[in-house]
C-alpha cells in the first residue's frame, strides 16, 4: 500500500511541483529551439555535417544493486503508484523505465527506443532489445514528472544466466545516466560480489563520471540493532572504499562519499523508529540534479549554437575559397589547353606554307597577312634545321607527345570544387544571424527566467 503523505508534506510537494512545473516549461522551450522544423538547431545542424538529438527533458536515474535491495519498492514510494513487483523473489528480469505521461500505459522494446533516441546504443548490447519496456505513468507526486527511472535486474552471485550481458548494459546505461542510485540491503551482510565487480567498473569507466555514483544502504530498518547495522556500514565502508588498490574507482568514490541508510517510510511512521533515514535527502539529491541539469542545458544550448554559427562561417569561408580554386582552374586549364593545341598546329601550318606556292598564299591570307605568315614560317623552320636530321622524326613525336600531356594535363587541372548556390549561402547566412542573435538571446533570457525561480525577479546584488 501506497503511503499517504501528511500535511506538511502536501505543501512541500505543492512547492516543489510548482519549481518542477516552471523547470519543466523552460526545459521544453529549450526543446523547441532545437526541434523547430523550419530553423531548428538540429535541422541547421544538419546543414553543416553536425549531428545533433534534442536535450532530454528529463534527468535519468538509474538504479542497480543487489538482488531484493528495494530498488523497485523505492521508485512506488517515490512515484506514489505501485508500479513495479517487488518482493523476494527476483521479479525484475529485465530493464524497466518508468517515465510520467498522460495515459497509463506499457511500452515493449522497440516503442522504448523510439521513447527515448538517446538509448537507441542499448540495442547494441546483444539481447537488451528484447528484455526493455516502459512504464508510462500518471502520477505527479514529487519530482517524478522531471524524472525517467531505470530500473535493473537484482546482481546475484553464482551461475545466474542472463539473456544478455548485464554487465555491458549496465556500464552503458551508467554512461547515459544522470544520476546513478546503488542499493546494498543489510541480509547476507549486505553485499554481493556481482554487484560489487559491477560497480566497480562503473566508476572507472573513463567515459563516465564517478561522481554521480551514490551508495545506499537500504532496508536500513531491517539490519537489526544499531550494533549490527553499525557492523554492516563499516563491512560497506571497507569493501567499497577500502581497497584503492583492487577497487581504484570505488576508492574515487569514497573519498567524499558516505553511506546513508535509507528504508521506506510506513504509514504509521512518525519519525520515532530509532533507525536514521535518510530517504528524503535521496530525493533533495534528485531535485539538485534537476537543477544542475537544467543549467547544462541552457549552457548546452549556447555552446551549440556557437558551434553551428562557427562551422557556417567555415562553409562559407570554404565556399569562398573554392570560387577563388575554381577561377584560377579554369584560367590554367584555359592556357594548358591552348599551348597542348598550339603545338602541332604550327607545326601544321609550318608544312602548309612550306608546301603550297605564293600565288595560292596570297589567295587564301591576302596581300597584307601573307609576309607576316611566311616570316614566322621560316623562323620556326630555322628553329627546326637546328635539329639535327637524325633527330627530326624523334623531334615530331616528341612534340606530339608534349602536346598531348599538356592538353590531358589541362583537364586534369580544370576540375573544379563543388559550391554552393546562392540560395544555400543565403539561407546559410540567415541561420547564422538567427543563431548569434536570436537563439542567444532566448538563452539568456530563459537563463534569467530560470534564475528568477531561485533567487526571485527583483533579486538585487
Amino acid at each position: 500500500m501506497i503511503n499517504q503523505p501528511r500535511a506538511g508534506t502536501r505543501r512541500g510537494n505543492a512547492t516543489a511541483a510548482s519549481n518542477d512545473n516552471a523547470a519543466s516549461q523552460l526545459l521544453e522551450q529549450i526543446f523547441q529551439l532545437y526541434v523547430n522544423k523550419d530553423h531548428g538547431l538540429i535541422k541547421i545542424a544538419a546543414l553543416v555535417g553536425r549531428e545533433l538529438l534534442p536535450p532530454r527533458q528529463k534527468i535519468t536515474v538509474l538504479l542497480c544493486g543487489n538482488h531484493s535491495s528495494g530498488k523497485s519498492s523505492f521508485i512506488n514510494w517515490y512515484i506514489d503508484e505501485h508500479v513495479q513487483k517487488s518482493g523476494v523473489a527476483m521479479v525484475t528480469s529485465g530493464f524497466t523505465f518508468i517515465t510520467s505521461g498522460i495515459k497509463r500505459q506499457t511500452l515493449t522494446g522497440e516503442a522504448t527506443i523510439e521513447l527515448f533516441p538517446h538509448m537507441k546504443g542499448l540495442e547494441e548490447c546483444a539481447g537488451v532489445a528484447n528484455c526493455i519496456t516502459t512504464e508510462i505513468v500518471t502520477s505527479q507526486h514529487r519530482a517524478f514528472p522531471m524524472i525517467t527511472f531505470v530500473d535493473t535486474p537484482g546482481l546475484i552471485d553464482g551461475d545466474a544466466k542472463y539473456p544478455y550481458d548485464i554487465d555491458a548494459a549496465l556500464l552503458w546505461l551508467g554512461r547515459m545516466a544522470d544520476v546513478t542510485l546503488v542499493f546494498f540491503d543489510p541480509i547476507g551482510q549486505a553485499l554481493r560480489k556481482h554487484t560489487i565487480d559491477v560497480v566497480e567498473k562503473m566508476c572507472s569507466d573513463p567515459l563516465s563520471d564517478f561522481r554521480k555514483m551514490h551508495f545506499y544502504l537500504s532496508k536500513a530498518d531491517e539490519a537489526g540493532s544499531d550494533r549490527d547495522r553499525q557492523k554492516v556500514i563499516v563491512q560497506m565502508s571497507k569493501e567499497l572504499f577500502g581497497d584503492a588498490q583492487t577497487r581504484p574507482g570505488m576508492a574515487k568514490v569514497g573519498t567524499h562519499a558516505e553511506i546513508p541508510t535509507i528504508y521506506i517510510p510506513t504509514e504509521d511512521d512518525d519519525g520515532g523508529k530509532k533507525c536514521p533515514n535518510d530517504i528524503d535527502e535521496v530525493c533533495l539529491l534528485l531535485d539538485n540534479t534537476i537543477k544542475t541539469t537544467l543549467q547544462n542545458t541552457l549552457n548546452h544550448l549556447k555552446d551549440d549554437a556557437e558551434d553551428i554559427a562557427t562551422r557556417i562561417d567555415k562553409t562559407l569561408s570554404d565556399d569562398e575559397s573554392a570560387s577563388e580554386h575554381n577561377t584560377s582552374a579554369r584560367i590554367r586549364g584555359v592556357i594548358y589547353t591552348i599551348v597542348g593545341l598550339l603545338l602541332p598546329l604550327l607545326f601544321i601550318v609550318v608544312k602548309i606554307v612550306d608546301a603550297a606556292s605564293e600565288e595560292q598564299l596570297k589567295s587564301v591570307l591576302g596581300p597584307d597577312l601573307l609576309p607576316w605568315v611566311v616570316n614566322s614560317c621560316r623562323v620556326l623552320e630555322l628553329a627546326g634545321v637546328l635539329v639535327p636530321e637524325d633527330y627530326r622524326i624523334r623531334s615530331y613525336f616528341a612534340l606530339i607527345g608534349v602536346s598531348a600531356i599538356l592538353f590531358l594535363y589541362s583537364g586534369r587541372i580544370w576540375s573544379v570544387k563543388q559550391r554552393l548556390s546562392s540560395g544555400e549561402k543565403t539561407t546559410l547566412q540567415q541561420y547564422r544571424e538567427y543563431l548569434r542573435n536570436d537563439v542567444i538571446q532566448q538563452q539568456k533570457k530563459l537563463y534569467k527566467e530560470y534564475l528568477a525561480t531561485a533567487v526571485g525577479a527583483d533579486h538585487k546584488l
